[in-house]
């Protein structure tokens, strides 16, 4: 169990610089177009995609973190580990699509 729960450790790793390059992306990208001369990073319901985002892949880093915590000190981390596994990915595939905003 504990190679499998460092693999989903790994797994929430990948996934969450998955997410974090995807927020870049979309980031990056709506602060170079412009939609009636201003960025369209600076509307609303842009900023709103871009925020939920940066506030999921925050989320996530934290369960991994926690994960990593438990398994450093040697403590029991299988339900900790398929938390961050299952939410860094889920936010992976969910922060994907929002980069073409």
């Amino acid at each position: 169990m504990k190679i499998l729960d460092g693999g989903r450790i790994s797994i929430a790793s990948l996934s969450l610089g998955i997410a974090k390059g995807a927020y870049e992306a979309a980031l990056q990208y709506s602060q170079e177009r412009y939609q009636f001369d201003k960025p369209i990073s600076s509307f609303q319901g842009i900023s709103f995609k871009l925020a939920d985002m940066a506030t999921e892949i925050a989320a996530a880093d934290l369960l991994i973190l926690q994960a990593c915590d438990l398994k450093e000190r040697k403590l029991p981390m299988t339900k900790e580990a398929a938390m961050a596994k299952y939410y860094a990915s889920e936010v992976a595939v969910k922060v994907i699509p929002k980069i073409f905003l």
